[in-house]
């Protein structure tokens, strides 16, 4: 059981249970968030269905009108031929119903299916069928290439080979949108992509080839800086004071008598 398994299990017995809701469990797992989302939500439909129970009210209303409709309606005699239409047409329904449960049990474990498995084929239809009906086909090619890389994590040999040509079918999609609001998307997503690769040691030289070929943004120019405030130096006068005059006593004034 790989770690996706584990986690849905996980998410599965804590709704069952009632320990937490869809969003709690998206919330403790956003790397699988476009995986778990349509598993969990086609599970909490099942469970709300299996809860639904009609009063008795209801139950009542409904077996007074069904008898009320027999009584108006007596059962005619079928003819033969009539009776063998009805047994093939039941068998043609029942036939169809099981198919139909088949199907959507088989799609729902295809979406744990590793390249070689036997279901693999029933994943990549549905996985053809959410993007054909999917109004953003950038986000869904995005989900579906973020699965290829784990798929490609995971396997090794020619199960890699698969996954791998599964995930340059997708990157084709990818590098070719011209639309400046996609590829603000695409560049980042591509780029963690390739560095979780290349720690596990595997090189993608298209996908390399395309980051390479991106043009690098050019830094927005530096505003100038603040030429510093200079104080004043202008230089103040300075105003010329008169030095006073000592008279010098004589010689004849400073002799006692």
């Amino acid at each position: 059981m790989n770690r996706f398994e584990r986690v849905l299990e996980d998410c599965l017995e804590r709704l069952a249970g009632g320990e937490a809701s869809l969003e709690d469990c998206l919330r403790d797992y956003p790397e699988f968030v476009e995986e778990l989302r349509p598993l969990l939500e086609a599970a909490s439909w099942v469970k709300r269905g299996a809860e639904v129970q009609p009063s008795p009210e209801f139950r009542q209303r409904g077996r007074a009108r069904l008898m009320a409709h027999v009584r108006a309606h007596p059962r005619r005699p079928i003819p033969a031929w009539t009776r063998g239409l009805l047994s093939v047409y039941r068998l043609a329904v029942g036939l169809t119903v099981l198919a139909l449960a088949i199907f959507v049990t088989g799609m729902a474990f295809a979406q744990f299916a590793m390249p070689g498995d036997s279901l693999y084929g029933w994943k990549l239809a549905s996985e053809a069928a959410w993007r054909a009906v999917s109004p953003d086909p950038v986000a869904t090619d995005l989900a579906l290439a973020e699965r290829r890389v784990r798929e490609l994590l995971s396997v090794s040999g020619s199960k890699r080979e698969i996954a791998l040509q599964g995930y340059q079918e997708i990157l084709a999609r990818l590098t070719s949108q011209a639309d400046p609001a996609a590829q603000e998307r695409i560049i980042p997503a591509l780029t963690d992509q390739r560095e979780n690769l290349a720690q596990a040691g595997i090189s993608l030289p298209d996908l390399d080839e395309y980051l390479s070929s991106l043009p690098v943004p050019t830094p927005l120019p530096l505003p100038p800086a603040p030429t510093p405030a200079l104080p004043d130096l202008t230089l103040t006068p300075v105003v010329p004071f008169e030095v006073p005059t000592l008279e010098t006593p004589t010689v004849s004034e400073t002799l006692v008598p």
